[in-house]
């Protein structure tokens, strides 16, 4: 079985019920995990977000699910425990909030009423903000690596954007179908493979100077 097959086969994505245990047994491991392992896996997920978008072409920037796929084929490559996580998306600034996925719209060609994004350890990686931009013109980052509220909470993580805005990633609605829709395997193969050499290619540690508000 080789690394797009353990994500596919692990993300349980495709049977009632199982996306609950799912997350209730990564989080029961989660808590296993020390100190330094947290650190380094912050570090790889910020190689990741710094390299993202020079491996993926820019016309995917609002694909949740398959960016999602291919952050956690790379994270699974380098030997870090990472799932799928839908969730909705909040976009919360001085004046109205917006949201992303789990709406309640009807299904349309080719576009999923939800939202997903990679999640590991503590640690999270939103490769689809984009959304933000192309659908209601707001300044936003390309893609977001985070860190999870550490108590139980349907709130999975908070950062902010600007001194008036903020980005919220809560858990779905209840009776929410939480199934992404499939994406093609190997695209999401290669550019999960290329990410995770590019971060091989360099030692953790010794990484440029970046925007940590994102």
């Amino acid at each position: 079985m080789n690394v797009l097959d353990r994500v596919e086969a692990t993300d349980a994505l495709t049977r009632p019920g199982e996306m609950e245990r799912t997350n209730l047994n990564f989080y029961n491991k989660m808590s296993e995990q020390t100190a330094q392992n947290q650190v380094d896996i912050e570090e790889l997920c910020r190689r990741i977000q710094d390299d993202f978008f020079n491996i993926v072409p820019s016309n995917y920037k609002t694909y949740c699910s398959f960016n999602s796929r291919i952050c956690v084929y790379a994270l699974r490559s380098l030997g870090v425990r990472a799932i799928l996580k839908p969730c909705q998306l909040w976009h919360a600034g001085k004046d109205s909030s917006v949201v992303i996925g789990f709406l309640g719209n009807k299904p349309t060609k080719n576009k999923w009423d939800g939202h997903v994004i990679c999640q590991a350890g503590s640690w999270f990686i939103d490769a689809a903000v984009s959304h933000f931009s192309s659908e209601f013109s707001l300044k936003v980052p390309e893609i977001i690596v985070g860190k999870c509220f550490d108590l139980p909470s349907r709130v999975i993580a908070r950062t902010y954007i600007s001194s008036q805005e903020s980005l919220w990633w809560i858990d779905p609605p209840n009776e929410s179908r939480l199934n992404p829709p499939v994406e093609p395997r190997e695209l999401v193969e290669k550019y999960g493979t290329f990410l995770a050499d590019r971060v091989r290619s360099t030692n953790i540690g010794s990484s440029h100077a970046r925007n940590r508000n994102c």
